[in-house]
């Protein structure tokens, strides 16, 4: 296991370079193209990179670890002056410039990550204080709306094209050694794996287990992009009741979020014309492919079935229609209480019994699933042989 573990950082951190050297090298060749003085060329072409290198460094490779901008730039700088003296020196000895330039650049980006690995990252596993948990790196609560609306374009755009793209094996491999490896990391300290439903009280969750928010992911895409170690871990996951989880979806969505966490600005605008609550349910009626492009409307069927119709997942909870935990959860958590986070505050409207119907009609899987839990009387268990997507069709 820890010669694994060392082939594995040594993969991470080889594939964080390469990215991070292509990037620079481009900028660096570009800046040659059309006339730059080799100094300035690989100057401004570490400078441009910048950006992209701290977010790597804060959201990928030393996510687990603490650091701050000031030491950053200071171990930044310091190996931009390396590439530097390496172009200066390599240069005269060597003459090609474009190749020099490469490997100043590989150097310096690869010193770098090691001055970061050993000096500039503190090691940060402290206990999490819940009152003052955020899922953000940044605090985008204080942006502007149209800064919101643009950065969740872009988001938005590349997550959607990246989820169908991953499922490819090397693709796949790709989003583990940059993604898939912290969050093994935080799902193996604690030791269970847990499959996160939107708007069904996952938040809290996974900041009492892992200190941190889990992305939504099904048991089905969890099993192919992480390790089989991870995945054999005891897993569950928790539904609600799926009326309620329809409403508090969208009055998420409708309201920008809560005082915690942000709703997509550009998935509230994609929505918009679909609003009001009647348009909507017209829209999704007339076409069901919607739920699924939307991550809190998403049936939670898709999250805890594989696709045969049998649950994926150890055990499945569920919130009860008095929207309380059941206890057998606590037990099987081994804590006494839960935080409420991210929850929607509850000012809903009455809904017409016609309307509650066209709901469960959309979610009629969800229902079936939902209610054989409350009538287990604690939870559903893996391998009982019953094919929950069958039963419903």
């Amino acid at each position: 296991m820890a010669l694994r573990g060392w082939v594995l950082q040594i993969v991470h951190y080889g594939t964080v370079l390469t990215i991070l050297s292509v990037l620079v090298i481009g900028g660096f060749q570009t800046l040659l193209k059309l006339g730059g003085h080799p100094q300035i060329a690989l100057l401004a072409s570490r400078l441009l990179g910048l950006p992209f290198d701290f977010a790597m460094c804060r959201k990928v490779t030393f996510v687990d670890g603490s650091f701050s901008k000031r030491r950053y730039l200071l171990a930044y700088g310091g190996t931009c002056a390396v590439s530097g003296i390496a172009l200066e020196t390599l240069g005269r000895a060597f003459g090609d410039v474009h190749l020099v330039g490469m490997a100043s650049i590989v150097l310096g980006q690869g010193l770098h990550l090691l001055a970061m690995r050993k000096v500039v990252v503190r090691a940060s596993y402290p206990s999490i204080d819940l009152d003052a948990f955020t899922p953000y790196p940044i605090h985008w609560h204080d942006s502007p709306e149209w800064v919101l609306f643009i950065k969740d374009m872009i988001r938005d755009t590349v997550l959607s094209l990246g989820h169908r793209l991953v499922e490819l094996p090397l693709l796949c491999s790709l989003w583990r050694v940059l993604f898939g490896l912290k969050l093994e990391s935080s799902i193996s300290r604690a030791g269970m794996l847990f499959v996160h439903i939107p708007k069904a009280a996952g938040t809290s969750v996974s900041a009492l287990l892992y200190g941190r928010n889990l992305p939504h992911l099904p048991m089905i895409s969890l099993r192919r992009r992480l390790h089989p170690d991870v995945t054999a871990l005891p897993s569950f996951a928790i539904v609600r009741d799926p009326v309620d989880r329809f409403l508090s979806a969208y009055h998420f969505t409708l309201m920008g979020g809560t005082e915690l966490m942000l709703t997509s600005r550009f998935e509230r605008w994609r929505l918009g014309r679909m609003m009001p609550l009647d348009r909507f349910l017209d829209t999704l009626e007339a076409s069901p492919k919607l739920l699924h492009t939307v991550k809190q409307f998403i049936p939670q069927v898709d999250f805890v079935l594989d696709a045969k119709g049998e649950l994926a997942v150890d055990r499945l909870f569920a919130i009860g229609r008095d929207g309380q935990l059941p206890a057998s959860l606590w037990t099987w958590l081994e804590v006494d209480e839960l935080p409420r986070l991210n929850s929607t505050p509850q000012a809903m409207p009455r809904l017409s019994a016609a309307t509650r119907e066209r709901i469960i009609r959309l979610y009629r899987a969800d229902v079936e699933l939902y209610e054989q839990v409350l009538r287990s009387g604690s939870y559903l268990t893996a391998g009982s042989g019953s094919d929950y997507r069958a039963e419903v069709a």
